[in-house]
């Protein structure tokens, strides 16, 4: 299974720690107040930390996308919690916000670190290149975790043409999957970054899933009430996986303005029956 989700921060630390102490409170008030604004991290930090270790069990892969790399204690907490199966951005002080990456047991490693410190100077913070550690030296999968901006970014999509070209050049019969936040609205097809991966990114081959596998695009991914977030798969692997997505954690547990994207390898029962 591989997952893909917008934390946004997880709303940064005021969602779920709010200590705000006045000068007119006592001090008793303000110990009563800490108390219960630390219970309230701890209860939030502890539904995180379930839903992630769900999206990962059974040996999956989670790309998170605009988790903070400094500023709030909670992201320390994080990173030591998952140590185990963290896997940071290749440049995680490009930016305030990164791409990362979690699996059970290292089974996923980086991989064209090279290729994308070449094309994506100060992007590199958004983009996570990952394959099976078992093949990192001739893969037969590569996993691309995609946070486009939101402003328009010509060179951003640009530099994912040039890295699918030099990836389909060097691996023809590679699969490849690029999953995230692409920032793009079908429903607005004159605006730049739809132009550029409707019209120039899908070109070089690839499919999108989720209107393949017949949903609409009116089904909302982001508090916007939008679809923004894709998996585009190399068009000969379309049958390969089928996709879905958990609105719950953005729409009842209120854990990101995104849903989570999620792909699941068809098993040939599934493909025989349509399923």
């Amino acid at each position: 299974m591989i997952t893909s989700w917008n934390v946004n921060g997880f709303f940064g630390d005021k969602h779920y720690k709010d200590y705000k102490p006045t000068d007119k409170m006592s001090d008793e008030d303000k110990k009563h107040l800490k108390e219960e604004a630390d219970k309230k991290q701890a209860n939030v930090f502890n539904s995180i930390k379930k839903t992630i270790q769900n999206f990962i069990e059974n040996d999956s892969l989670l790309i998170l996308h605009e988790l903070p790399h400094k500023g709030y204690d909670i992201y320390d907490s994080f990173r030591d919690f998952f140590k185990d199966e963290f896997i940071d951005n290749l440049y995680p002080s490009q930016a305030f916000i990164e791409t990362v990456a979690i699996c059970q047991k290292n089974t996923y490693v980086r991989c064209f670190d090279d290729l994308i410190e070449m094309e994506f100077d100060s992007y590199k913070n958004r983009v996570i290149c990952l394959c099976k550690k078992s093949e990192k030296s001739n893969p037969t999968e590569v996993i691309i975790g995609v946070h486009s901006p939101t402003q328009k970014s010509i060179t951003f999509w640009n530099s994912l043409i040039l890295t699918h070209q030099h990836i389909v050049n060097k691996y023809p019969e590679c699969r490849i999957i690029y999953i995230g936040d692409m920032n793009v609205n079908l429903d607005k097809p004159d605006e730049v970054n739809t132009k550029k991966m409707a019209e120039e990114f899908m070109s070089e081959g690839l499919a999108d899933l989720w209107l393949k596998s017949g949903k609409s695009q009116k089904e909302a991914t982001f508090n916007a009430n939008t679809c923004i977030d894709y998996a585009l798969i190399t068009e000969k692997d379309a049958d390969k996986y089928e996709i879905t997505a958990d609105h719950d954690i953005r729409t009842k547990d209120k854990l990101s303005d995104h849903s989570a994207i999620i792909l699941k390898e068809r098993t040939p029962e599934m493909k025989k029956t349509g399923d």
